[in-house]
């Protein structure tokens, strides 16, 4: 039985673009969970000091857990989410193109993956900032604020610029390390047929 050459053609694209985008949001998340850590500790060591009644504040204290949910809900996630994306659909990795055209087709997923970052984080700021502002007509609609409606969308492009500058590098060394493994377990394949 066999299958059509186009379902086969999508589930070879899937799985290295299923490990490099893993690889990303786990390197990603491993980021973020230090960062979130370091935070903690940090109020920790210095948090009482710079208090009013010399104790710690909890609200301040859970506040880089509150910071963890919403990057891994906004950045992390729909980074990973489009870096899959583009190199399942977009610009699919293959070994045989080389290292450069798999480091070209890295940076293009990291500009996607930047990209579905800015759509979601654009989506949650303009939600919030129709949902923040006063009420027209005794509160039957919102009012439309621009400036919060202008500070969510330059935030959210502000976001995903940031996370295309810092993420494009892990982006493109998964993407050759994915395929160098690739290439390695097909060379060692057939060596053990050959041998």
């Amino acid at each position: 039985m066999t299958q059509p050459l186009s379902e086969r053609m999508t589930r070879e694209r899937a799985r290295p673009a299923l490990r490099a985008s893993g690889g990303v949001a786990l390197v990603l998340l491993a980021q973020l969970l230090l960062s979130t850590i370091v935070s903690v500790i940090s109020y920790l060591g210095h948090g009482a000091v710079g208090s009013p009644t010399g104790l710690w504040d909890a609200q301040t204290l859970f506040s880089p857990f509150l910071g963890f949910w919403y990057s891994l809900l906004g950045q992390v996630l729909p980074f990973g989410v489009g870096v899959f994306l583009a190199l399942w659909l977009v610009v699919p990795l293959s070994a045989a193109r080389g290292v450069a055209s798999v480091a070209v087709r890295s940076v293009a997923a990291s500009a996607i993956g930047a990209l579905v970052s800015f759509l979601v984080l654009a989506v949650h700021g303009v939600a919030t900032a129709l949902a923040s502002v006063g009420p027209w007509f005794g509160g039957s609609m919102p009012r439309l604020d621009g400036y919060s409606l202008l500070f969510a969308l330059t935030s959210a492009l502000e976001s995903a610029v940031t996370q295309f500058v810092q993420n494009t590098p892990v982006v493109v060394l998964v993407g050759i390390l994915v395929i160098y493994l690739a290439t390695l377990g097909r060379g060692e394949a057939r060596a053990s047929r050959d041998g």
